[in-house]
């Protein structure tokens, strides 16, 4: 039976507002969020593709979307995310890069494993390019450099903390006086968390590392007196609000 005309009006307006829909989810979602395409831009533009580089970066990532349309990841470049990597695994990865005098990192550093890259790449180079969007890193690593990380919690009269990467074991015991952070102001929180869930935390005091501490990272965090957590930054770069200050050490399989 033909349309009636009332029909096929009804029909293009259903379809205009399904693609003006569409449209606005894509420019919400996708449209230029500050300093993402920027950062993509710089990295592109500034590394050769004579450079490694590591990255650990969420599937939903901005970086992912601009890294289609510009050559982020141009040249040798090795994923630590594409499945859960311990940090015995992470390490080896790092040392077979010892010949490269330049190394990248292109890193989320809310997922703990960032932390393990970050930590065996900072261990004997220094920073040579920074910068950061939303606690994802666009840094490079130089042997030449003698530029260290250097962190600190807040914004407004800024608390320096001292960070080490550190391999924790049963029963050790982790303080704030560890890293500089003893008879602050404010709450300093130490926790265990695998993946991105607490399992375990004490606020102003030491940690015990439980001995089903297994496949667990140690993260650090400063909350003012409201709990609400500080924000943490990198000589400057926001990086989020929390530093992972090591991970429980485990053997691996034979």
């Amino acid at each position: 039976m033909p349309y009636k005309r009332g029909n096929v009006w009804l029909v293009v307006f259903l379809g205009l507002l399904f693609a003006t829909m569409l449209m606005v989810t894509i420019l919400v979602l996708w449209a230029d969020k500050v300093g993402w395409r920027e950062a993509v831009i710089n990295v592109a533009e500034t590394r050769s593709t004579t450079e490694v580089g590591l990255t650990l970066i969420a599937p939903a990532s901005p970086v992912t979307y601009y890294a289609r349309f510009y050559p982020l990841t141009a040249g040798i470049t090795i994923d630590i995310g594409w499945r859960q990597f311990t940090p015995n695994e992470i390490q080896a990865i790092t040392t077979s890069l010892d010949n490269n005098v330049s190394v990248w990192a292109i890193l989320d550093m809310q997922i703990a494993s960032s932390w393990d890259a970050l930590a065996a790449l900072s261990n004997r180079r220094g920073v040579g390019y920074r910068d950061s969007v939303e606690g994802t890193i666009f840094y490079r690593f130089d042997e030449s450099s003698n530029d260290n990380l250097v962190f600190q919690f807040g914004d407004i009269n800024p608390i320096p903390v001292v960070w080490g990467y550190q391999s924790y074991r049963v029963g050790d015991s982790i303080c704030p006086a560890d890293f500089a952070l003893a008879n602050q102001s404010h709450t300093v929180e130490i926790s265990l968390i695998q993946e991105a869930t607490p399992i375990t935390r004490v606020t102003n005091d030491c940690l015990t590392v439980p001995e089903d501490a297994d496949m667990s990272h140690v993260r650090l965090s400063l909350m003012n007196n409201n709990g609400q957590r500080l924000p943490i930054s990198e000589s400057g770069n926001p990086w989020g609000d929390f530093l992972v200050i090591g991970a429980i050490a485990h053997d691996e399989a034979d």
